[in-house]
């Protein structure tokens, strides 16, 4: 009981919901510059997340469907605070060294792949149809090769393609398509998904923008990220949707020069999954 009684104060006094940390963290804003924000604040919540999730740990599973109820509710909203702070963490980084992203080469072929293939099982469990098909890859002489951090970049797409999955019904399609245009290389990630309502589109890139139709359980900070690690790269991210039709996220990356190209090409896999 003791634990129980400390864990629910430790609860209680830091966020009531992950909305009541969303009005703080705007209200903080509002007083500090951005980069500082973030920096101090994602340095300040580590501690009482770390107390939280140790409180968590050491807390007794419930035996009643009630008790099971509140401990899925408690879990669900720390593993989103600690996404919140891990997000902010990141944003801090770019806003203060955006200029300083590690600078390797990265095959975007390869990288689509690969990031396709960690991600049938999510797909998998949403019965959807996972796409990634380009009958110009493995046949051209060039790679598509950008200079960059690949982890940061694969983030990115895993991100969209999250997004994809919560947003597309089952038996739906999301893609991942890649092609090279001019100096740039360009992704696109489309779903067959609820799709985003026009008056909303200027605003999806907004940090702690959320879409208020019930379907958007996160902070508001995963496209923001994205749009800043993007930029960081020297690129572009954008948006196209309809409702009741879908949605494509464009990214466009300046391609390295031709001699930070391997050679031999490096050779990556189709994924073409249909899953049910």
């Amino acid at each position: 009981m003791a634990i129980e009684k400390w864990g629910h104060e430790q609860t209680k006094s830091l966020f009531h919901s992950p909305h009541s940390a969303l009005r703080l963290l705007k209200e903080i804003m509002k007083e500090q510059s951005q980069s500082k924000f973030l920096a101090d604040v994602a340095h300040e919540f580590q501690t009482p997340l770390a107390i939280l999730r140790m409180t968590m740990e050491m807390w007794p599973r419930g035996r009643t469907a009630k008790e099971k109820r509140a401990r899925q509710i408690m879990d669900g909203t720390l593993d989103r605070l600690t996404r919140l702070t891990n997000g902010l963490l990141l944003a801090a980084r770019l806003d203060y060294a955006s200029s300083s992203l590690p600078q390797q080469t990265v095959n975007i072929e390869t990288l689509i792949s690969e990031t396709c293939e960690d991600c049938l099982v999510l797909a998998e469990n949403k019965g959807l149809h996972l796409q990634y098909a380009n009958p110009a890859f493995g046949k051209s002489e060039e790679c598509l090769i950008a200079s960059g951090d690949r982890d940061r970049l694969k983030e990115v797409l895993l991100n969209l393609l999250s997004n994809a999955f919560k947003h597309t019904a089952p038996g739906g399609l999301v893609s991942v398509t890649g092609r090279k245009s001019g100096n740039e290389a360009q992704i696109a990630v489309t779903d067959t998904g609820s799709g985003i309502a026009r008056e909303n589109l200027p605003k999806i890139f907004e940090r702690f923008y959320r879409i208020n139709d019930g379907t958007s359980p996160g902070v508001g900070i995963g496209l923001h990220l994205s749009r800043q690690i993007i930029e960081a790269h020297g690129g572009t991210i954008t948006v196209e949707s309809e409702i009741g039709k879908g949605t494509c996220f464009f990214i466009r990356l300046p391609l390295a020069p031709q001699d930070a190209a391997p050679h031999p090409k490096e050779k990556s896999q189709k994924v073409d999954a249909v899953l049910q």
